[in-house]
């Protein structure tokens, strides 16, 4: 489900931002990034800067996984379940 999402989001702002591309173009570039898979329409190297970037960063998130990014965001709140003693030895 956060794949698809992203997937949408990514090819949202690239069909935004090339006014050029078609939405199959974007989709595949997109889905290839995310799948890491390394293939292209021949629509990367025409991209402006901030669309390669949105590539870019969507193989980050293909590569490290939308739930371990997701999870470095959470804040974990370690519950301890034991108390260490308070007490003087003496020996």
């Amino acid at each position: 489900m956060l794949s698809i999402l992203w997937i949408i989001l990514a090819v949202f702002v690239i069909v935004v931002l090339e006014p050029k591309a078609t939405l199959t173009q974007a989709v595949f570039e997109i889905v290839s990034a995310l799948g890491t898979v390394g293939l292209t329409l021949d629509l990367t190297p025409h991209l402006c800067v901030a669309s390669k970037m949105v590539v870019a960063l969507t193989m980050f998130v293909g590569r490290v996984g939308l739930i371990t990014l997701l999870a470095c965001f959470i804040r974990h709140q370690e519950v301890k379940l034991y108390t260490y003693p308070d007490e003087t030895v003496i020996v």
